[in-house]
């Protein structure tokens, strides 16, 4: 999709998010308040994603002061993804 785009006066970024800080859905059915504390338990910061942190980051990214940032993939993770790529 970003390359379609690329030469347009679009940008298009993707923002991966880590366990949030609480779930996007109240069924918690399949998803318990336990596995969620160890998911949260895995995060190299032991902390999950607040939704101030991600809608920063998101309102940064539509505004004018990133206009140099353009078909990335920008994990907002705790380094997560670091401590994945180096086991």
């Amino acid at each position: 999709i970003t390359k379609k785009y690329l030469e347009s006066n679009n940008r298009l970024n993707i923002v991966r998010l880590s366990t949030m800080e609480k779930p996007f859905s109240n069924n918690l059915t399949k998803f318990s308040e336990d596995d969620f504390k160890k998911r949260v338990s895995l995060l190299p910061q032991k902390k999950a994603i607040t939704f101030k942190e991600a809608s920063d980051l998101i309102r940064f990214l539509i505004s004018d002061s990133s206009n140099a940032l353009n078909g990335n993939i920008i994990s907002l993770d705790r380094g997560e993804s670091i401590n994945r790529l180096c086991s």
